[in-house]
């Protein structure tokens, strides 16, 4: 069922730009993505501690040397795309990353069944589009999945200024500034934008799908952590896409 009102063009080896419409023989409106913008208006000007930026983690091998994170973050995330189409039987007798084995594991034992990956969502009003890394079933929801891989170190570390710790922006100005919290921004603007949706809604409700739920999983060499994005969150949604704008 394609139903995304904007697409994802790749703009250089590890980027992508968002641009409005389906036909990709047309230009269509460029949108700004949404991660930048929350670095900007959302994020705090403090600076995270040590323990939340390194962790036990050691990308060997393949992701060794300058930009071995973007690389290993990317190369998951393709292969997570194009796995999640297939049938799980397929998908579990394919070869695949260590990472991408354990999301996959991780995504079962929840009892998450994968559709599909990268697909993309838009505010054309306010210029703003990013990409949901999965969406999968559960029972009578269809549930959206943001996949962090390299965060090994403390994720609920918050970030310092002035000796105190540092609060996000407007509208999570009471929430500390973590690594944790600035994904959790990053899939609330997601999900606000996904449940704007209303003919998609209509034809997911059809199918037997009839809830909107969001999740984070953070997949290190370790383990995989899944958080399901809190209630908290997802009612500060459409005020985020307004202070985004």
């Amino acid at each position: 069922m394609n139903t995304a009102p904007a697409r994802a063009v790749r703009s250089s080896k590890y980027s992508v730009v968002f641009r409005a419409g389906k036909d990709k023989r047309r230009g269509g409106a460029r949108l700004r993505g949404v991660t930048r913008i929350l670095q900007k208006k959302v994020w705090s000007q403090g600076f995270l501690p040590a323990r939340a930026l390194f962790g036990e983690e050691n990308k060997c091998g393949r992701w060794k040397g300058p930009d071995g994170g973007k690389r290993r973050g990317s190369a998951v995330d393709a292969q997570v795309c194009r796995l999640a189409r297939l049938s799980d039987a397929r998908r579990r007798s394919s070869k695949k990353f260590h990472l991408v084995d354990m999301i996959f594991r991780a995504l079962r034992t929840q009892g998450m069944e994968p559709l599909m990956g990268q697909r993309v969502v838009c505010d054309v009003s306010r210029g703003l589009g990013t990409a949901v890394d999965l969406v999968c079933s559960k029972e009578d929801a269809l549930i959206l999945v943001e996949v962090k891989t390299g965060y090994a170190g403390d994720r609920t570390a918050s970030a310092q200024m002035k000796g105190r710790n540092a609060k996000m922006g407007v509208p999570f100005a009471s929430a500390n500034d973590t690594i944790l919290n600035r994904h959790f921004a990053q899939l609330t603007a997601t999900t606000a934008m996904f449940v704007r949706e209303i003919e998609t809604l209509r034809r997911l409700s059809e199918i037997g799908l009839k809830r909107v739920e969001s999740v984070l999983v953070y997949a290190t060499n370790d383990d995989v952590e899944v958080h399901s994005l809190p209630e908290w969150w997802l009612k500060r949604g459409e005020r985020l896409l307004s202070v985004l704008e």
